[in-house]
């Protein structure tokens, strides 16, 4: 991703990340981070990420608190552990993307893991942690090896319109305190 403003000296424990607020981002494949995210958006991070290919890395995109980008039209599969993560504070829209295939080797289980219940984040293809506000829209999710969008406790956001189809958990699954709202989503299963 040439010509992106590097910091000089990452804090310590932290990876490179850009300050991208107004960046655009299109046609590129991003795979291979096993054990890392493939596009980490902090603080600023903004701009436009447009027909990339985010594929196997442990996480596909992650938005953290303070970013809002626009995430359209990705192909964002095969991932370890999830597609698309917002994080507590993240915003923006992440529309008309293809998100499958994630969760690799994971099994949505029925069962208690620690403070987790049925349906939590394991494989799912977009997870919303607590204080995301991030629109999903018209996005096609599924064939994902936990649920196709987990809502944790406190998030909000809008999943409007999209297709969920063929995950291993439920098509949505909130948590009781979720903020999340839904209109007009088709469960394909």
């Amino acid at each position: 991703l040439g010509g992106l403003p590097w910091p000089q000296k990452p804090a310590a424990g932290r990876p490179n990340v850009a300050s991208v607020s107004t960046s655009n981002h299109q046609a590129n494949e991003i795979s291979q981070q096993r054990r890392g995210v493939g596009a980490l958006l902090l603080q600023g991070g903004a701009g436009r990420w447009r027909e990339n290919t985010l594929a196997g890395n442990a996480v596909g995109m992650e938005l953290g608190r303070g970013a809002a980008p626009r995430v359209e039209g990705n192909d964002v599969c095969e991932n370890a552990r999830t597609g698309v993560q917002l994080g507590a504070g993240a915003s923006g829209c992440v529309r008309d993307n293809h998100i499958h295939h994630n969760g690799l080797g994971r099994v949505a289980s029925g069962g208690r893991r620690g403070a987790r219940t049925a349906g939590d984040d394991a494989g799912a293809g977009v997870v919303c942690r607590g204080t995301s506000a991030t629109e999903l829209v018209r996005n096609r999710i599924g064939s994902n090896a936990g649920a196709g969008v987990f809502a944790d406790d406190l998030s909000g956001g809008r999943l409007a319109h999209n297709v969920l189809r063929d995950n291993q958990g439920a098509a949505i699954s909130a948590r009781p305190l979720s903020r999340s709202t839904t209109q007009g989503n088709l469960d394909g299963d």
